[in-house]
Formats: C-alpha cells, sequence, structure tokens
C-alpha cells in the first residue's frame, strides 16, 4: 500500500505503527469502528510534541482557536472526519480500504478465517489444541475468529507453566504473556535461563 522510499523518516514511523495496528487489529478480529480508532491513534504518533500537545489541549479547553489547529493537524492526517463540538469521528471506510489491502496480500489467511467460521456454525463449537472450547451461542464473527489465535497463546503458556513446574521452578503466578518465578538474587539468571527454556519447548509443542 506505501512506498516507503518514498518518505521521510518520520513519515516511516508513522507507516510502521500503522500497519502494526493493522495486523494486531485483524489478528484480533477487531471490527472497522474500533480498528479505525487504533490506526488513527498510529497516525497521531507519528505527530510533532507540538501537535499532539494541541490535540490533548482541545478536549479539555474550550478554545476555537485551539480547536482549530487540531481540526487542522487531523484533517493533515486525514484518518478523523470533522463533527459538531470539536470532537472526531473515525472513518470506517478508511479502515476498511486498509482490511481490503489485507486482504489481497494474506489470502490464506482470510481463506482459514472463513473455514473456520463455516466450521462452527457447523459443529456448534471450536477446540484449541488443550480441549479448551468457545461452544455455540456467539453471534459475533471477529470472537470467533480471534479464539483461535488470543486462545493459543493461553494454550502455550499453560503448558509452560506446566514445564515451568515439572522443573520445580517456584512459579508465582502467569500475567499475559509472562510467567513469574521465585529466584535467590544469585541465581536469577540461571532460574530465568531454566524458564526461558521450558517456555521455547512448550511453543514448539504446538
Amino acid at each position: 500500500g506505501l512506498k516507503l522510499d518514498d518518505l521521510h523518516q518520520a513519515s516511516c514511523a508513522t507507516a510502521r505503527q500503522v500497519y502494526k495496528a493493522l495486523l494486531l487489529g485483524v489478528g484480533f478480529g477487531m471490527g472497522l469502528e474500533k480498528l479505525a480508532n487504533d490506526l488513527t491513534l498510529a497516525r497521531v504518533s507519528g505527530l510533532s510534541k507540538e501537535d499532539k500537545e494541541i490535540l490533548r489541549l482541545s478536549k479539555i479547553k474550550d478554545d476555537p482557536e485551539m480547536r482549530e489547529k487540531a481540526e487542522e493537524i487531523m484533517s493533515g492526517i486525514r484518518l478523523y472526519g470533522k463533527a459538531p463540538v470539536g470532537k472526531y469521528v473515525p472513518p470506517c471506510n478508511l479502515s476498511s480500504t486498509y482490511v481490503d489491502q489485507h486482504k489481497k496480500l494474506f489470502k490464506k489467511y482470510w481463506k482459514w478465517r472463513e473455514g473456520l467460521i463455516q466450521q462452527y456454525k457447523r459443529d456448534g463449537y471450536v477446540m484449541l489444541a488443550d480441549g479448551w472450547c468457545l461452544f455455540e451461542g456467539e453471534d459475533r464473527q471477529n470472537t470467533v475468529a480471534n479464539f483461535p489465535i488470543q486462545g493459543l497463546g493461553a494454550v502455550i503458556l499453560r503448558r509452560a507453566m506446566y514445564y515451568a513446574i515439572k522443573e520445580d521452578l517456584e512459579v508465582i503466578s502467569p500475567l499475559h504473556e509472562c510467567i513469574y518465578v521465585l529466584s535467590n538474587p544469585e541465581n536469577v539468571e540461571e532460574t530465568g535461563a531454566r524458564l526461558v527454556k521450558k517456555k521455547k519447548k512448550a511453543v514448539f509443542d504446538f
């Protein structure tokens, strides 16, 4: 979609953020409205500190001049449409354009996604590698498509916890993709290496 050779350094950084938001959003089954918002935030991340401050102040100050400057900035990045009272509404047609690009580039993913949704409708459930299921009754296709992607992360984490405990590591708790373990100060590096080894083993199980 973008020709990075023609962009200056700041634009390249912004483009990376936009496409990162796109890949994560599509992977998590995000709807067009939420995706449009995330894409806009990604573009805003490439603005100067001064422009970011103008956008921030325009939302908390009743200042027509500040609001006008903010509107000029948002118009410049072409990701928000103007709305009354200084508010901005993300246009879903823009996120739809990015999703169309994604569909052209990653046809196998979209074929898999459609097959998964049809399987869910036919069988009434989707099962993860360790037996956890999403059963019938979920009407949101994005949720169904997201389940095996985000669910696999949980499967890997559960397996890594199992291996860590078998390794006699003193596991405290998981947090997102992390596992917290106890260690004496003098053994921190060794304990960390043992844990990383078990996490890698869990990944390759699947």
